[in-house]
């Protein structure tokens, strides 16, 4: 009877062993699968923070190289650059939106909001140029509105990128340890599973 017993015992405790490599292993592949789509999610969201800051300082370019020509071709990157912002804010906010903490939200409406109050300035100054205000428009570009926006764009855009890249980095260390928690664990439980194949 007592063998019996001990019998038991080594099979439940050889069929807990094996449970536990079996959780051991679907929660590094869980941590490994997140550590994936957070590296897309961040790599996406990261795209769309610099298309954004790279249409605004494009369509600065070519305001401010129109108002010193008055040559129509610097308008180009302007058009490009106001094409491109509602789409990159749209998807900006498609891909933040779900997920996104209070933080996030705040500067998500910062950039928002700034983007557009640059790309204002920028159609009130070129539409001036176009009327033939010139010295109205250069007293615009000089109040500073413009850059002031500019520098709070860019400081905005900076942070929400910091912040997706301290996500990532999270990710990234809860996968690496639970890779390095597997090995020695797995090691532990074949050992008490091959012990108890041979007790047994």
């Amino acid at each position: 009877l007592s063998n019996r017993w001990a019998n038991a015992a080594l099979v439940a405790l050889s069929a807990l062993a094996m449970l536990m490599m079996i959780l051991l292993v679907i929660r590094t592949i869980e941590a490994e699968r997140s550590q994936r789509e957070q590296a897309q999610a961040t790599g996406a969201v990261v795209d769309e923070l610099r298309d954004i800051s790279r249409a605004s300082l494009n369509a600065e370019t070519g305001q401010r190289g129109y108002l010193l020509t008055l040559d129509r071709r610097y308008l180009t990157p302007y058009f490009a650059g106001r094409d491109q912002l509602e789409p990159s804010l749209r998807e900006l906010r498609a891909l933040l939106g779900p997920r996104a903490d209070r933080r996030q939200l705040e500067l998500l409406r910062r950039v928002e909001l700034l983007s557009r109050a640059k790309f204002a300035e920028l159609e009130r100054s070129v539409e001036l140029v176009e009327r033939g205000e010139l010295i109205e428009a250069r007293r615009l570009v000089l109040t500073d509105e413009g850059q002031t926006a500019m520098d709070r764009l860019r400081l905005a855009l900076r942070d929400l990128e910091r912040i997706e890249l301290a996500i990532l980095a999270n990710a990234v260390g809860n996968a690496e340890r639970a890779e390095e928690r597997v090995m020695p664990l797995l090691g532990g439980l074949l050992a008490l599973l091959a012990i108890s194949m041979i007790a047994a």
